[in-house]
C-alpha cells in the first residue's frame, strides 16, 4: 500500500523517443534507489516481476503497453543488479472466445521478444499456473483465492499500464492492470460481479505492494470505446510513480477524469506526501468516454450472461492474430464492425456508441427483472465478504443488542395479529412486524436441523453473503457473529422501477435456553445504501411437542426515487393493503424455507456463483452446439417435410373438406389403388385430429 511519502513524476516532450522520457520519468521518482535498496534487503532472491498491460487484440494497439518499452525497462533492471526479471499476466475471459489468447502466444503476437535490446534474457509467465498459496486473510474479499508464488516471492513488482479509457470505468490505468494476477478467466464475474472491485484491489495491494507503477502515455487510447475499440491519439508522455494510486490518480488528471469514476479507485490516506514533478493538466483534444456511456456499460455489465455474449461483438479484433473461436461471432462482429467504426472522436460515434450501450442496459435490466419476478432460479448467487471489522465493534455495542430489539419489539404490543399470524406497524418510517408459526416437530429435532444463527440465511429471497463467528459458548454453538447478507429488491415489483439489491451488514448475538434459543441483530452498515435499518430477532421456543418460531424485523429500506417521489402514505388503504400483502408473502415463503430445510432440502435460490478454475461456456456456444445437436439428430431434409406437412396450397396435398369445432378434419371419401392398380373405394367419411 501506499508508505508516508510517494514520488511522482509526468514526463512530457513531443522531441523525445519513448525510450529516453521512461528515463526521465524512471529517474525523476528515484527507480534506481528503490530497485537497489529492494536487492538488497536480507534474503532477497533478486527476482522482479514486471506486469504490463497485454490484453490488446492488435500488434501496436495503443490499448497495451508498449513490449519495446517493457523491454527496455528490464534492460535497466538487469543494470541494477535483479538475478532474473519476469513479464507476467494471467489469461482473462477473451480467451474463451478468441484463438491465441494464452498468456504464451499473446506475449509474442503482440511483440515481446524473450531478450531485450541488450541481448538479457527474460521469461514470460502465466502467473495462474503456480497460484496454489493464498495470502489473504480470513476476512478479506479475496479470502481463499490463491496467488502466484513467483508474484509473492519477487523482490520487486512493477506494474506497466497503458494510458486508456474504459466504457465502464472511465478510465483504465496501474489499478486495472494489476487485476491481471489474479486466478481464473472470468475476471469480470469473479471480481467485479461477484466482489466490490475496490475492495479486491485493496486486499491485492495489501498482499502484494506494487513497487512502482508506469503509465504507457507516448501513444494512448482515447475515445468511448475504450480498450474495445481504441482510438490511437499521441500524447507523448510517461508517468511514473512509486505507487500505483498516485499513478492512477494522475494519469486520471490528465484524462480531464476525477479519479473517483473507476470503481477501482480509492484515495491515496491523507497523510500520504507526494513529491511531483511536471504538469497533470489534461491533454489538449483528449475524448472521454461520455457520462451515459459509462453508466449505461455497468448497468449491462450487471448481466453475466448478455455482458460475455456481447463482449466479441464490440471488440476490434486483428482476426490475422486472433480468430474467433467460432463462427457465429466472426460474422456478428464482420456485420456489426461497420456501425461502429465511425470516427469515435465526432459527435455522430458518440452518439452511435451510446445508443447500442444504452440498448443492451435495458435489455440486461429487463432479463433481470424478468429472473426477480418470475425466474429466481435463473439468478446467479452472490458472494459478499464483510466490510466491518470486528474490532471496531466495542464491548457496549454488542451488550446492547438484545436490550435495544425488546425495546423495538415491545412498540408492537397491543397490535393486534390477522389470520396468518402477522401484525405490523409504522414507527419513525420504518415498519415494525412480527409473525409466528408453529411446527409439529419437536424442540430439540428442530434446533439440530434448523440453526438458530443461520435463520437470516434461510428468509425469503436471500441471494449470498457471509457469516463470520467471533464467539462460541462450551457446547461449540454460535454466541457472536458478523453477518453480510443480500436479497433481492423489496418488494420485488421495485425492480421495475429501479429498485436494488438489499445489501445489509449487521452485529448479532445468539443466547441459548434449554427450550428457548433466539439471535438478534442489528444493522451496522449498508453499502450501497440500500437500507436505513434491518433490526431484529427470530426466536425458537418449545411449546409442548412442538416448536414454536416468532420472527420481529424493524426494516427501512430505500426505495426507488419514483417510489419515494410519490408517498403511499397519503393513500393509507392502498399503503396499509401493500405493506400486509409484502409481509405476508415474506411470512409465509421463509416459513415455508424453514419447514424445507427441517426435510433436509436445500431451499437457496438462483444457481452458484462462478469459481475460480471453473469455466462457463459462453452462451452462443450453447446455442451453437444445440443447433449442431439438431442438425446431426434430424433428417437432411426436414424443413421440406416440416414445411409440406402445413402447406394446404399444394396440389398433391390432400386438403380437409371441413373442420369441425373440435379441430378434426372431415375428408370427402377418395378412390385408393391396389397394389394391383386396380381401384378400390373407402365408404363414408374420414376423420384425423
Amino acid at each position: 500500500m501506499t508508505s508516508a511519502a510517494a514520488t511522482l513524476a509526468v514526463v512530457t516532450d513531443d522531441a523525445a523517443s519513448p525510450t529516453d522520457l521512461l528515463d526521465r520519468a524512471a529517474s525523476a521518482i528515484g527507480f534506481a534507489r528503490m530497485v537497489k535498496r529492494a536487492l538488497r534487503r536480507k534474503g532477497n532472491n533478486g527476482e522482479v516481476i514486471v506486469v504490463p498491460a497485454m490484453d490488446g487484440f492488435a500488434s501496436g494497439s495503443p490499448a497495451i503497453a508498449d513490449p519495446a518499452l517493457v523491454e527496455h525497462l528490464i534492460d535497466r533492471l538487469y543494470d541494477l543488479g535483479a538475478s532474473s526479471v519476469r513479464v507476467g499476466a494471467t489469461e482473462g475471459s477473451d480467451a474463451l472466445w478468441a484463438e491465441n489468447r494464452d498468456v504464451f502466444m499473446r506475449a509474442d503476437l503482440l511483440g515481446y521478444r524473450y531478450f531485450t535490446p541488450a541481448g538479457r534474457e527474460y521469461d514470460i509467465v502465466d502467473l495462474a499456473e503456480d497460484a496454489k498459496h493464498s495470502p489473504f486473510a480470513a476476512e478479506s474479499v479475496l479470502a481463499g483465492i490463491s496467488l502466484s508464488a513467483a508474484l509473492q516471492k519477487a523482490a520487486f513488482r512493477i506494474v506497466f499500464a497503458a494510458n486508456r479509457t474504459d466504457t465502464a470505468d472511465g478510465y483504465a490505468l496501474t489499478l486495472q492492470t494489476l487485476l491481471s494476477v489474479l486466478p481464473g478467466r472470468d475476471k469480470e464475474s469473479l471480481y467485479f460481479r461477484q466482489r466490490d472491485p475496490g475492495a479486491v484491489i485493496t486486499a491485492l495491494l495489501d498482499a502484494v505492494p506494487i513497487d512502482a507503477a508506469f503509465i504507457d502515455a507516448y501513444v494512448s487510447s482515447h475515445g468511448h470505446g475504450g480498450g474495445a475499440r481504441p482510438l490511437a491519439f499521441e500524447t507523448r508522455t510517461i508517468i511514473a510513480a512509486s505507487d500505483p494510486l498516485v499513478a492512477d490518480q494522475a494519469g486520471a488528471l490528465k484524462m480531464g477524469l476525477d479519479p473517483q469514476a473507476s470503481r477501482l479507485w480509492h484515495a491515496p490516506p491523507a497523510d500520504v506526501e507526494v513529491r511531483t514533478s511536471g504538469s497533470v493538466l489534461p491533454y489538449d483534444g483528449w475524448v472521454n468516454v461520455t457520462p451515459i456511456v459509462r453508466e449505461a456499460a455497468r448497468r449491462r455489465q450487471k448481466d453475466a450472461a448478455l455482458d460475455r455474449s456481447v463482449r466479441p461483438f464490440l471488440q476490434q479484433v486483428d482476426t490475422s492474430l486472433f480468430p474467433f473461436r467460432n463462427e457465429a461471432n466472426a460474422r456478428i462482429n464482420t456485420w456489426i464492425e461497420p456501425f461502429l467504426s465511425v470516427d469515435d472522436a465526432t459527435v455522430t460515434g458518440r452518439q452511435v456508441f451510446a445508443l447500442l450501450e444504452m440498448i443492451l442496459a435495458q435489455i440486461a435490466e429487463g432479463r433481470a427483472a424478468w429472473q426477480i419476478l418470475f425466474a429466481k432460479d435463473a439468478i446467479t448467487r452472490r458472494p459478499a465478504a464483510l466490510n466491518v471489522r470486528a474490532q471496531d465493534i466495542d464491548e457496549d455495542r454488542w451488550a446492547g443488542v438484545s436490550p435495544t430489539i425488546a425495546s423495538q419489539r415491545a412498540l408492537l404490543s397491543g397490535c393486534t395479529a390477522d389470520a396468518e399470524g402477522l401484525r405490523w406497524r409504522m414507527v419513525d418510517g420504518a415498519v415494525l412486524f412480527d409473525c409466528v408459526r408453529r411446527y409439529p416437530v419437536p424442540f430439540d429435532a428442530f434446533v439440530a436441523a434448523v440453526p438458530v444463527h443461520r435463520t437470516i440465511q434461510f428468509m425469503n429471497d436471500y441471494i449470498g453473503g457471509e457469516a463470520a463467528t467471533l464467539a462460541s459458548d462450551e457446547a461449540g454453538r454460535v454466541t457472536r457473529q458478523l453477518e453480510r447478507n443480500l436479497y433481492l429488491p423489496q418488494p420485488n415489483f421495485t425492480v421495475l422501477l429501479g429498485g436494488d439489491i438489499i445489501d445489509v451488514t449487521k452485529i448479532e448475538t445468539v443466547h441459548y435456553a434449554g427450550d428457548r434459543h433466539v439471535m438478534a441483530w442489528q444493522t451496522l452498515l449498508s453499502a450501497n445504501g440500500s437500507a436505513l435499518a434491518d433490526d431484529g430477532l427470530v426466536e425458537f421456543a418449545a411449546v409442548g411437542d412442538d416448536t414454536v418460531v416468532a420472527i420481529f424485523a424493524r426494516q427501512h429500506f430505500r426505495q426507488p426515487p419514483l417510489v419515494e417521489a410519490f408517498d403511499l402514505t397519503l393513500l393509507p388503504d392502498l399503503h396499509a393493503w401493500l405493506v400486509t400483502d409484502a409481509y405476508r408473502r415474506f411470512a409465509s415463503r421463509t416459513f415455508a424455507n424453514l419447514e424445507a430445510v427441517l426435510e433436509g432440502r436445500d431451499v437457496r435460490i438462483g444457481k452458484p456463483a462462478a469459481q475460480v478454475g471453473t469455466d462457463e461456456p459462453l452462451p452462443i456456444d450453447g446455442l451453437l452446439a444445440l443447433a449442431e445437436r439438431l442438425r446431426n439428430e434430424l433428417p437432411d431434409d426436414w424443413i421440406e417435410s416440416l414445411r409440406a406437412r402445413f402447406d394446404w396450397t399444394r396440389k398433391d396435398h390432400l386438403a380437409p373438406d371441413r373442420i369441425d369445432a373440435h379441430g378434426f378434419r372431415h375428408f370427402k371419401t377418395v378412390p385408393q389403388r391396389s397394389y394391383a392398380g386396380s381401384p378400390t373405394h373407402s365408404a363414408g367419411s374420414g376423420a384425423a385430429a
